[in-house]
């Protein structure tokens, strides 16, 4: 479901996360927008945690899932016919 989806995204090109999102989401169902928002969520969580605080290492992967998390928020709120 949503993890494996995630697991995918971050390993396509940021480019590719929009098509990617419409496929997984509205043409296939791989999942819901709420589950692959909750797993991303978890991720950006364990990173913090995991990670020493401050880090770059930390900072640059935090900032890549917000990127993602916001990219499937966007995704959300779009009509689908604007693909």
């Amino acid at each position: 479901g949503a993890l494996v989806f995630l697991r995918n995204l971050l390993n396509a090109d940021p480019e590719e996360w929009d098509m990617l999102l419409f496929n997984g989401l509205r043409v296939d169902g791989v999942c819901t927008v709420e589950s692959l928002t909750d797993e991303v969520a978890s991720m950006i969580q364990g990173v913090i945690l995991s990670l020493p605080e401050g880090s770059v290492t930390q900072r640059v992967q935090a900032e890549f899932l917000r990127e993602l998390m916001g990219r499937v928020n966007k995704f959300a709120e779009r009509d689908p016919r604007a693909f």
